[in-house]
């Protein structure tokens, strides 16, 4: 889990369904505390320039979470890379696809 020094800060710069999928993310990734202070929602997760040191094998272990354990699909690794590319888009695909199936978080 994030250290509570480190939630706070993220309190004040996410909405509380990004620093859950945060902290998730932080677990299946084993990603080392504390997190760099200028990471932000809009920051790319997977990528060269991700601030998180994340690559595709993170990106497949997120999606089989996130499926998991808000039952949404990304279906195609070109959707997969989109939802991926931030904290951000992320969440608003999660929170799309359960609106369109009329289910909330």
């Amino acid at each position: 889990m994030l250290g509570l020094w480190r939630i706070r800060i993220l309190q004040s710069e996410m909405g509380e369904f990004e620093r859950e999928l945060m902290e998730m993310i932080v677990e299946i990734c084993n990603i080392p505390q504390p997190l760099p202070e200028n990471f932000s929602e809009d920051s790319p997760l997977i990528r060269p320039e991700s601030l998180l040191g994340l690559d595709s094998l993170d990106g497949v272990e997120i999606i089989v979470s996130v499926q998991k354990k808000y039952n949404v699909r990304i279906d195609n690794q070109q959707i997969g890379r989109e939802v991926l590319s931030t904290l951000k888009s992320l969440s608003e695909f999660i929170k799309n696809s359960l609106n369109q199936a009329g289910s909330t978080l």
